[in-house]
């Protein structure tokens, strides 16, 4: 018994009589009709049971079979075992071939030849090992569907070709796979931040948070902290505390989430009492940069038996020093439950979190990725970045916006030239001038005044400029403010000046 709505609905699309109808209404005979239905029905208990063996429920099924109903008309023996003999081939096997359905089902409905498999032989041409295919298909499967001439040649390009740094900025939309909510949407804006290529030691991750401090301040968004850990002192953490190497991932990723659930459920992922203890007290230490480093490098800790700890302590410790020298240098908190769920980072891991009364989760986040690259392009680039999750910004914006009792603003116009008419010519003239004086303007022609203080009272609108025929006439503008609604006239020659005057433009 099929529980989930989504589920029901998938199934219901394609039941006997949704088809038939759909099919009758095509004015395809009844009899045939009969038997497509049938057809149809054979077809969808093939492809469930197929999809099945890959380690998804009825549940599961259903639900993607709603999400991307394009599935359904996909053929198993011409589209979907060609797709999944040739995944198998590059070592995608069956837990990368469920996540592949479940996070770009799309790629099943895809041409092999045309879509996929040109990606592929373009990476072995450029010396990408084909387990390093397979992985990067099996961890990120959106990589299937990117062009390859839009954006991979271009990227892959650019990075390997860069004789010193190639720094990229850029704000793009990106896609969730897991819980969307308040907040996290399924698809959303990112703005990204970058720097690839050999810099000095901490060179490029002390700049790429300089800049995301600089970003947040200036955005003015009120009080936030950086969390801030390293990779290799997490998986030493983690190492001796006694987890097993296997199960680093699945307990890394609970750490991630101790923001939103309790110390039990890493508890719950099969650890010995004593392992599970070790690591609470670890996950607890958090505090001041050089406070907490000085702790971790003391005589007598865990972290100096370990090479790779040893030289993450040494990173963070130039890092720390140089982050001293900066006036934002507070905002930063040394915290070793931070794990970031994303296992491809090397280095240095960060993220940011809100500390108004907004409850948005984490608003950036980033770290360093010094393998990432060569997966793509067979040359080892290190690289860190940031990502600014712009939909979680502007809520927290509005909601100060809102405390401020201020109106939230669709347009950033100062000034509404609005003209009681049609005289197009005067209504260019003026907004001209107050274009040219740096003023944000825009016009409307309407004889009707209520249709100018509709449009300036919905958008926000400071000040409107009233034109109709007797201010043509005399060349006197009424102008009013719908903040204070106080009006006043201004001869027609001196307008843009004074009008600068009360918009402190210089």
């Amino acid at each position: 018994m099929i529980e989930d709505r989504a589920t029901s609905f998938a199934y219901k699309l394609l039941s006997g009589s949704a088809t038939a109808r759909y099919i009758g209404s095509c004015t395809i005979k009844n009899q045939r009709t009969i038997c497509l239905v049938g057809a149809f029905k054979w077809q969808r208990h093939n492809q469930v049971n197929y999809l099945k063996e890959f380690g998804l429920s009825t549940e599961e099924v259903g639900q993607l079979l709603a999400y991307k109903p394009q599935l359904v008309g996909c053929s198993i023996e011409e589209r979907w075992k060609p797709l999944v003999k040739y995944l198998y081939y590059l070592g995608v096997h069956r837990d990368g071939m469920k996540r592949i359905l479940m996070e770009k089902p799309v790629i099943f409905c895809v041409d092999l030849e045309r879509t996929i498999a040109p990606k592929v032989r373009f990476l072995q041409d450029i010396g990408v090992r084909q387990e390093d295919i397979g992985s990067v298909i099996a961890r990120f499967p959106p990589f299937l569907t990117y062009s390859l001439y839009k954006k991979i040649r271009p990227v892959i390009f650019n990075v390997s070709t860069a004789s010193t740094l190639f720094i990229p900025y850029m704000i793009a939309k990106v896609y969730r796979r897991y819980n969307p909510s308040k907040g996290r949407y399924r698809e959303f804006y990112q703005c990204n931040f970058d720097v690839a290529g050999q810099c000095e030691v901490m060179e490029a991750d002390f700049e790429v948070l300089k800049v995301l401090t600089e970003v947040l301040d200036e955005l003015n968004i009120g009080d936030y902290e950086i969390k801030l850990n390293h990779r290799k002192l997490l998986d030493v953490m983690l190492e001796i505390c006694g987890v097993s190497s296997e199960k680093f991932r699945t307990v890394c990723s609970s750490i991630d989430k101790l923001d939103k659930q309790s110390f039990e459920q890493v508890e719950e992922k099969g650890l010995a009492v004593a392992t599970a203890e070790k690591i609470g007290t670890f996950v607890k230490k958090r505090g001041p940069l050089i406070e907490l480093l000085s702790e971790l490098k003391g005589s007598g800790s865990s972290f100096l038996r370990n090479r790779g700890s040893v030289l993450a302590l040494n990173e963070l410790e130039i890092l720390f020093n140089a982050l001293e020298k900066t006036k934002f240098l507070e905002k930063i908190v040394f915290d070793l439950s931070l794990a970031r769920g994303l296992d491809y980072y090397t280095g240095v891991i960060f993220e940011v979190v809100f500390k108004g009364s907004t409850q948005v989760g984490s608003i950036a986040s980033g770290g360093r990725y010094d393998n990432l690259v060569g997966m793509f392009s067979g040359k080892q680039v290190p690289a860190v970045g940031v990502s600014l999750g712009i939909e979680r910004v502007l809520p927290i914006m509005e909601q100060l916006e809102k405390e401020k009792n201020k109106v939230i603003r669709a347009t950033e116009t100062q000034v509404l030239v609005a003209i009681l008419g049609k005289d197009l010519l005067f209504a260019v003239e003026l907004v001209n001038e107050l274009w040219n004086a740096k003023v944000n303007a825009e016009f409307r022609l309407n004889k009707r005044v209520r249709n100018h203080i509709d449009r300036a009272v919905e958008s926000g609108i400071p000040w409107v400029v009233f034109v109709g025929e007797s201010e043509l006439n005399s060349g006197i503008l009424k102008l009013k403010n719908f903040e204070s609604h106080q009006e006043e006239t201004i001869p027609r020659e001196i307008f843009a000046e004074e009008l600068q005057k009360r918009l402190n433009i210089m």
